[in-house]
């Protein structure tokens, strides 16, 4: 059996016993005993003091911190609001954060008692973990709980390490300390990983769940909303180098954060882990950034020169978002911009583009964005007949021109017949016949016109 695994059973064990309160007085409390907090955890927690190699630890910018339920050791660092890094500055949190208000009230629709406020900088905390495996069960070990938060016009990060799996409860207990009065936690996939691990984790020492946990700003499904049509990867580190301007030097893989941390249990040598440190600290920073790029984008104030360099992919996808998030305003000029682009793949976009102006009676903005389809769709390999079928049936309906939508049904017709008999166009034939019964009909209407 492993050292860590060995470790991690004796903690198990020693946070199923006790009892208590947090509104106890810390000198009323003994060791071992049970708390409450007012995150909503309760439960009992051993105290350990823990030896390192304090020297090292200094010249890392971190020191054995103390609380009522042991120690562990905590990196401090401060930036102030005018640090920018990439091309956001820390400080536009201040704004930027309540713009999101719209992103977290949809994440958090199932929440018991969803907050009625926008999420102001002061009220959110920024989490990271890094752990020794990908699940969320008990068997993965946050080694590393990375926090940062706005204070008074300074961004704080600290970082909580776990040398030995003793201290874990006094992290988890500084942790709940920092969320008493914060209403939000914001995360790169935190509703799906970071907290569900924490949640495991308290209750693997002993911890229950007594209340309803944080809201989350999760910027994960933003990001993917925002970029997976345009980016290779929706990974935070795709996101810094291709869209926040962040380039990283020097930087261990996060995937690689286990094995660094195993080495450190083997000697205690705080060297193996002052690049996962690093790592960790950048990732804060890096959600920071993106917060800021997410607000400044619910707040429309993405300017031309910036649109311009984004893909239709991405244009696409930020005006869905937008859309989606109850800021049409926003997402017009986006959709705007979209239909002068020619770049490959458009029809897709176009298509997706005009479907929003036709749902919303806007014929004025659809017809041309299908016209340019259906250009796009006569030189095509794979001539696909939506744009002409849209603008058969505009004319026919909208127009009451009958002439002009048998033109464009005649090519639809035509081009539904060029259509290969793949399995992804299963729905040529019926589509082919549904073409044809309108051109037929369109056909005995002219006639009836001209008699």
């Amino acid at each position: 059996m492993s050292a860590l695994r060995e470790r991690l059973m004796r903690l198990g064990a020693a946070g199923r016993t006790g009892g208590g309160d947090l509104s106890a007085r810390p000198e009323e409390r003994g060791r071992g005993t049970a708390v409450v907090d007012k995150a909503g955890i309760a439960g009992t927690v051993p105290v350990q003091d823990a030896a390192g190699r304090e020297d090292g630890w200094r010249a890392l910018g971190a020191a054995t911190a103390r609380n009522d339920w042991g120690a562990f050791l905590l990196r401090r660092r401060a930036y102030p609001s005018g640090h920018r890094h990439g091309r956001h500055r820390l400080g536009d949190l201040e704004w930027a954060l309540p713009l999101l208000a719209p992103v977290t009230e949809r994440q958090n629709r199932r929440a018991p008692v969803p907050s009625a406020r926008p999420p102001g900088a002061e009220a959110v905390l920024f989490l990271d973990l890094e752990t020794t495996g990908l699940g969320v069960g008990t068997g993965n070990f946050p080694f590393l709980i990375g926090l940062a938060y706005m204070e008074s016009g300074t961004f704080r990060v600290e970082q909580l390490f776990i040398r030995h799996p003793g201290e874990e409860p006094a992290a988890l207990a500084h942790l709940l300390d920092r969320l008493r009065d914060r209403t939000h936690l914001a995360t790169f996939n935190g509703r799906a990983f970071d907290w569900p691990l924490l949640t495991s984790r308290f209750v693997l020492n002993g911890w229950r769940p007594t209340g309803d946990g944080p809201l989350h700003l999760d910027l994960l499904p933003p990001s993917r909303a925002l970029w997976r049509h345009a980016l290779a990867s929706c990974r935070l580190s795709a996101i810094e180098e291709h869209r926040l301007g962040i380039e990283r030097e020097d930087d261990i893989p996060g995937a690689l954060a286990p094995t660094f941390y195993f080495r450190y249990l083997e000697d205690g040598d705080p060297a193996h882990v002052a690049g996962v440190l690093a790592h960790n600290e950048r990732d804060l920073l890096a959600l920071a950034s993106l917060a800021v790029h997410l607000g400044r984008l619910a707040g429309g104030m993405a300017d031309p020169g910036e649109t311009a360099e984004w893909t239709a992919a991405e244009l696409m996808g930020a005006a869905a978002w937008l859309d989606a998030h109850g800021r049409p305003e926003q997402a017009d000029p986006l959709y705007r911009e979209l239909g002068g682009r020619d770049e490959p793949g458009m029809f897709r976009w176009l298509m997706a583009a005009a479907e929003r102006w036709r749902r919303l009676g806007r014929f004025d903005e659809a017809v041309p964005l299908w016209e340019k389809a259906a250009a796009i769709a006569e030189r095509s390999a794979v001539p696909v007949p939506d744009a002409h079928i849209r603008l058969a049936v505009y004319h026919e309906h909208r127009r009451k021109d009958p002439a002009a939508a048998l033109v464009y049904a005649e090519r639809a017709l035509a081009l539904s017949a060029a259509l290969p008999p793949s399995r992804g166009f299963s729905r040529a034939p019926r589509e082919r016949e549904e073409i044809r019964r309108r051109v037929e009909r369109l056909r005995r209407k002219l006639a009836a016109n001209r008699d």
